[in-house]
């Protein structure tokens, strides 16, 4: 009996701490989706940037930014808003992980 309440001791332990193990990666893994759009967004703004000093514009999409100022973006991962309000204003950007809330919302 006694080494019944053992076995089930260190049972309920392991799966404890395996709980904790699961809990920690998917806190880590949501951050790091965060952190990743909010980098995606950044490197938008610095090249729109980067072409308004050279060109005197702000580039009129993310193609352009792509083919000419070496922008990458995964859109299979990520749904990228970029609108044009007018060639000497920042154009209005947004970055969402497909399948995230602001898709729900219909956000794409």
């Amino acid at each position: 009996m006694e080494r019944i309440k053992l076995n089930l001791t260190s049972l309920l332990i392991f799966l404890l701490l395996m709980a904790m193990i699961v809990y920690s990666a998917a806190t880590i893994n949501k951050k790091a989706s965060a952190e990743s759009v909010q980098t995606i967004e950044a490197n938008i703004r610095k090249a729109a940037v980067t072409c308004y000093a050279i060109e005197g514009a702000y580039p009129q999409s993310l193609d352009y930014l792509e083919e000419n100022y070496g922008l990458k973006l995964d859109r299979g991962r990520y749904a990228i808003e970029y609108d044009i309000v007018g060639s000497n204003i920042m154009p209005w950007i947004a970055v969402a992980e497909k399948g995230t809330y602001y898709f729900d919302k219909g956000w794409d």
